[in-house]
């Protein structure tokens, strides 16, 4: 009886490791090029250097197969949208430093949405220390708040390095300032 029970324990792992390896991946090389060729052509106008748009587009879809494995149709278009923009950020964030525009993205303006405050959020709080929170929260809101009395209906990304210096250092200022 027990080696039935050991043969069909045996069989059964071999069965599903076999199934597991035979389900193909969403993320065939077809299927991967259609990616990169559908978001290459979409930010061609706002990218017109193809090495820079390749460097952003192949991060894009590197990062997109991380934090979706069984592809984009397996989460909604909200969903993906939203992802978008955070990759978009953290690609951003990695390659201005230092460099006032070293993405080579040309500036346009997108509607304020909580998901964009969101990722501004993110991309301010990224590289904070815990014991900082209750300040950067605070220097966050004024920053936001200051963009938006600037850029009322719709904000420019990215956005001009003088200007978020300005409104940074303007409520660094405030905020600092008042707690001397």
């Amino acid at each position: 009886m027990r080696k039935v029970l050991l043969f069909i324990f045996l069989s059964a792992s071999i069965l599903s490791g076999k199934s597991q390896t035979s389900v193909k991946s969403v993320w065939t090389p077809a299927y991967e090029k259609a990616v990169y060729n559908n978001i290459d052509a979409s930010i061609k106008n706002r990218m017109p250097d193809a090495s820079r748009r390749a460097q952003l587009v192949t991060y894009v879809v590197n990062r997109l197969k991380e934090e979706l494995p069984k592809g984009l149709k397996s989460v909604s278009d909200d969903s993906v949208y939203r992802l978008s923009v955070k990759i978009g950020a953290e690609y951003g964030y990695a390659h201005a430093q230092g460099n006032r525009n070293e993405t080579g993205i040309i500036p346009s303006k997108r509607p304020w949405t909580p998901e964009l405050a969101t990722v501004l959020r993110q991309t301010m709080f990224r590289n904070e220390k815990k014991e900082d929170h209750a300040l950067n929260a605070k220097l966050c809101d004024c920053v936001i708040t200051k963009l938006k009395i600037i850029y009322p209906d719709s904000i420019m990304l990215p956005m001009p390095h003088d200007v978020i210096v300005k409104v940074a250092g303007e409520c660094h200022d405030e905020l600092i300032g008042n707690n001397k």
